[in-house]
């Protein structure tokens, strides 16, 4: 990760603290665009996702970035709550079997 992806990254973690949830996820996708193996862009990017109301869509992302990363305790976090969320809602969830609790 270069600096100028560190200080993007933290712009847009600045932008999603104070609710502009579109504006960072601009910045987020530009990153996983130059590189989609970024797990902390993705998890970011799903927690703007979050905040836009699309729990599919992060929940998605967030298996992406568990498949990236599947030491990565924010991804599985956010993984097992909005599962937990779907599920509720009478969403079905297909868990990915290597995801563990």
């Amino acid at each position: 990760m270069t600096a100028s992806t560190s200080e993007r990254l933290l712009q847009a973690d600045r932008l999603l603290i104070v609710g502009f949830a579109e504006q960072a996820s601009s910045i987020y996708r530009e990153v996983v665009a130059a590189d989609p193996d970024d797990a902390r862009a993705i998890i970011g990017l799903a927690n703007c996702e979050v905040e836009l109301g699309h729990d599919r869509t992060a929940y998605d992302l967030a298996v992406r970035a568990l498949r990236l990363d599947h030491a990565n305790d924010i991804a599985q976090r956010l993984e097992a709550r909005l599962a937990e969320v779907l599920a509720a809602r009478g969403e079905g969830v297909q868990r990915p079997g290597w995801v563990t609790r």
